[in-house]
């Protein structure tokens, strides 16, 4: 009778504790833990994003000796492409207008991602300008 009772007080020892164990690895899996995170990328890097724009942008004929770094803030998408252009800072509305015109026919870039996943993400490019 005794080994009868001291079984059973080791079996619900036994899955007492498998069962607070399944609890402790579902708090684990649900616990707030580090996002790991990728930023947005043009597909062959900064060269070649920058070799696209000057292969591409079509600029008024007359030379006016500027030089001047353009910031263009862009949306891209999950998929990676350029959903959203705007000047931040430009030189003039045809020269912004140029550049974004440039940027909205770029390939798609290598999207953001948090864990793996692919996400929406903004960025801000600099361009030098010498015109």
């Amino acid at each position: 009778m005794i080994k009868n009772k001291l079984w059973i007080i080791i079996l619900c020892l036994c899955y007492g504790n498998t069962s607070l164990l399944a609890q402790q690895k579902d708090s684990i899996k649900n616990a707030d833990y580090p996002v790991e995170q990728v930023d947005a990328s043009y597909k062959g890097g900064l060269c070649a994003m920058v070799l696209f724009i000057d292969k591409n942008i079509q600029l008024p004929a007359a030379k006016k000796g500027l030089k001047k770094t353009v910031l263009i803030n862009i949306e891209i998408d999950e998929e990676g492409n350029i959903t959203n252009a705007s000047m931040l800072s430009g030189v003039n509305k045809v020269i912004d207008q140029s550049i974004i015109d440039v940027i909205k026919k770029m390939p798609p870039w290598q999207p953001a991602s948090a864990n793996g996943i692919p996400i929406p993400s903004r960025q801000v490019i600099g361009y030098n300008i010498s015109y």
